[in-house]
């Protein structure tokens, strides 16, 4: 009767979820379906894979390029990435490049109107808050649309 007990407790302690299986199963149901993910498990690493479903312990993926189905156990995953894109980043960057360019040809252009040392440094403020503000503005836009099409791999396991 011992003998049956611990075999069955060793059945119930092997059902039980581990704390990282827990924490996949609640990290694949927060993507939604059609996620492009990266998988890397002990045999393969799965690049641009779409998220189909998960079911119980499995995860099952499709290859974005083929078409294949893939089912990925839970307790073999090593590591999971989703694709993000730098849109911010690319948005800062023009803005921040293009106020400061703007800034410094508006200061220039606005000084070749100078009569008095007065009027110089108003038509230079001037000239640099106008064409600052139009160039940070093409710079941010820019940015923004080279940011979008920038893709990289955010790693949301381990």
């Amino acid at each position: 009767m011992f003998a049956f007990l611990t075999c069955a407790s060793g059945l119930a302690a092997q059902r039980t979820p581990s704390p990282d299986q827990n924490r996949l199963r609640t990290l694949f149901s927060g993507l939604p379906v059609g996620e492009n993910i990266q998988l890397v498990t002990p045999e393969i690493i799965l690049e641009d894979a779409r998220l189909i479903s998960l079911e119980g312990s499995t995860v099952q993926l499709e290859q974005v390029g083929t078409g294949i189905p893939i089912v990925v156990d839970l307790t073999a995953i090593r590591g999971v990435s989703v694709q993000r894109r730098h849109w911010l980043q690319g948005t800062l960057w023009g803005t921040s490049t293009g106020l400061l360019a703007g800034s410094i040809f508006g200061l220039m252009i606005g000084s070749f109107n100078c009569t008095t040392v007065d009027r110089c440094r108003a038509d230079e403020r001037a000239g640099a808050v106008r064409l600052g503000t139009t160039l940070a503005l093409v710079g941010g836009g820019i940015g923004f649309a080279l940011g979008r099409r920038d893709v990289y791999w955010y790693p949301i396991f381990p």
